[in-house]
């Protein structure tokens, strides 16, 4: 059911949790969405000028543009004295917001969104009671679906004429959300084809002109903000049609605030005080300590992200000891300490590990059990999933978006033993959000979903899997190539050494003796192992060559090699080994 009805819950519940993890805020998460309240009015009284259709909202990248609008700016603006409406999807009482995801294609997104809302109507109930429907079906009853998609998106004007009809019979102001607005600049479809990106800035430069009652909002990372106003040249920031807000990361005050919501002890309206319901407190000072900690890191992913794992982990862990230490009845409280905090390790990794925690529970809940072949399938996984992430030509990391039958080809292909279906609506849930999931009309009328990655922050740390796995891999080629080499090499040398003994020079000096041997099972040994070593039953064989002989293999590749979990775990085990490699580290 499509309604731009306002989200009214009879009940109003908490959340479950009171941290997201890698997931964002929802309006129902509202009470706990802290630390944007200036950023909230303001892009509203930017949105609420008369003169105002289009809002261009850009941040960084984890800087939190999701949970802003669908907690904090969607449901202010919802308020019934200010009169707006957003697209939304869902039961009553449990309404979300539609984002249009853009991807290469955003009008054939928004056209299908449009023609879903126009097609369901909206029924509102008068003064005295009685029901009526406005007839959004109306202002596309010329077109059949599969039409109306492919008009729009090849012709702007016909999008705009049918969100004008249907401005014309709403009852408040349709407030229309582009989502991640990048991708039609980083996601080139159909083998480089600019037409769905020329045909969307139309839609925006018409859009900006028209008199209806809607509003557009686009969010976009500012990495490429220059790039896609650039391509609005009748939008420029100074046009009083088109607003420009940026979201800017947040500050320690903001942090900290942000931590501190669910132990507030302050009465939110309608839902009461955060801490009777949560029963949990922070030690003193460990909120400001976290919020300096994320500060002084140059946290590529984003602040955000990694503040909500490293809460929600603390909150779940204590929790989970605070019940076994029977302190976490109903009626008790319990208290996260730093050294709790201690023990989390380094905050940088902390969205990994949040990562490689998800899919390892996943995998127990699928009945595996070994710790090495949970490991094996984490990283199946981790391959397929990283193959979502990609770089544009200035390194900013980018998602991609794929078909379910293109993921599920990944997938087989990468030997993953869990059920794929299974693990797409695990992975898309709203606890875990590690994928999103869309969905559209193909050609034939056929409903295709689509998948990307839930989150930039797992887009980059995936981009780092995928591009460690690589270096590593090249690392190996080099070592494998100058291994082979180095036997071949002396395995020659041995060779001519017997052709010249043949010859008759024996006189001189020309034996087999001891030495002669242990070239020769050196030569042959090395060749042998560049090649078996590639096999898994010999890698541990291979990587104790490497510590042994490091002075004959290039230190960068050494350094790379240093990234692959079973070497590194070799090291570990191995004190004596690891100084011997660390001391030719130092020579070199």
């Amino acid at each position: 059911m499509l309604t731009i009805s306002k989200a009214k819950p009879i009940v109003k519940e908490w959340p479950p949790l009171p941290y997201k993890g890698l997931s964002y805020y929802e309006p129902a998460d509202a009470p706990l969405f802290a630390g944007r309240d200036n950023d909230v009015s303001e892009c509203a009284d930017l949105l609420a000028r008369s003169e105002t259709r289009i809002l261009v909202l850009h941040g960084s990248t984890g800087c939190g543009k999701s949970s802003f609008l669908r907690a904090g700016l969607i449901p202010f603006l919802e308020q019934d004295e200010l009169g707006f409406g957003f697209l939304k999807d869902g039961d009553d009482g449990k309404l979300k917001s539609i984002f249009v995801r853009s991807t290469g294609k955003p009008l054939v997104e928004l056209a299908q969104k449009i023609w879903g809302l126009a097609r369901a109507d909206i029924t509102l109930k008068k003064p005295q009671g009685e029901m009526y429907s406005v007839g959004l079906p109306e202002a596309v009853a010329e077109y059949g679906e599969e039409e109306f998609i492919k008009k729009s998106s090849n012709d702007p004007s016909v999008l705009i004429a049918v969100l004008g009809k249907m401005a014309a019979r709403l009852p408040k102001t349709l407030v229309l959300i582009i989502d991640q607005g990048e991708e039609v600049i980083t996601l080139k479809p159909d083998k480089g084809d600019d037409a769905p990106a020329q045909n969307f800035f139309r839609f925006v430069e018409l859009f900006s002109q028209t008199k209806y009652d809607l509003k557009l909002v686009i969010a976009l990372r500012t990495e490429f903000y220059g790039r896609f106003v650039a391509k609005m040249p009748q939008a420029q920031p100074g046009s009083r049609q088109v607003m420009h807000y940026l979201l800017d990361d947040l500050t320690k005050e903001q942090i900290v605030r942000a931590i501190e919501r669910p132990t507030s002890e302050e009465c939110i309206e309608g839902f009461g005080v955060p801490f009777k319901h949560y029963r949990f407190k922070y030690g003193k000072g460990l909120p400001e300590k976290i919020a300096d900690d994320l500060l002084s890191k140059k946290l590529a992913g984003g602040i955000l992200p990694v503040m909500q794992v490293v809460c929600d982990t603390l909150y779940q862990s204590t929790r989970t000891e605070a019940a076994r230490q029977g302190a976490a009845d109903d009626d008790r409280e319990w208290e996260i300490t730093e050294a709790a905090y201690r023990v989390l390790g380094s905050i940088e990794d902390q969205v990994e590990k949040s990562l490689n925690a998800t899919l390892a529970q996943w995998c127990r809940d699928n009945s595996i059990t070994s710790e090495v072949e949970i490991q094996k399938e984490i990283d199946r996984w981790k391959d397929v999933l990283a193959q979502l992430a990609g770089s544009q030509s200035d390194g900013t990391v980018t998602t991609d978006v794929v078909t379910a039958d293109e993921l599920k080809r990944m997938a087989t292909d990468a030997g993953c033993r869990i059920s794929f279906e299974k693990t797409m609506t695990h992975l898309v849930s709203p606890d875990v959000r590690i994928l999103r999931s869309t969905e559209f009309v193909g050609s034939r009328s056929e409903m295709i979903v689509r998948y990307s990655l839930g989150h930039d922050a797992i887009g980059l740390v995936l981009y780092r899997w995928k591009v460690a796995k690589k270096e590593v891999a090249d690392a190996l080629g080099t070592i494998r190539s100058r291994l082979r080499a180095l036997g071949f090499v002396v395995f020659s040398l041995c060779v001519v050494w017997i052709l010249i003994s043949w010859i008759g020079f024996k006189n001189y000096g020309f034996d087999y003796g001891s030495w002669f041997w242990t070239l020769v099972f050196y030569a042959v040994f090395f060749i042998l192992l560049s090649y078996v070593s590639k096999l898994p039953a010999f890698d541990r064989m291979f990587y104790s060559v490497l510590m042994l002989y490091s002075s004959f293999f290039p230190k960068k590749s050494l350094q790379q090699l240093m990234k692959d979990r079973t070497f590194a775990e070799m090291l570990r085990r191995n004190p004596s080994l690891m100084e011997r490699l660390q001391k030719s580290f130092e020579k070199s």
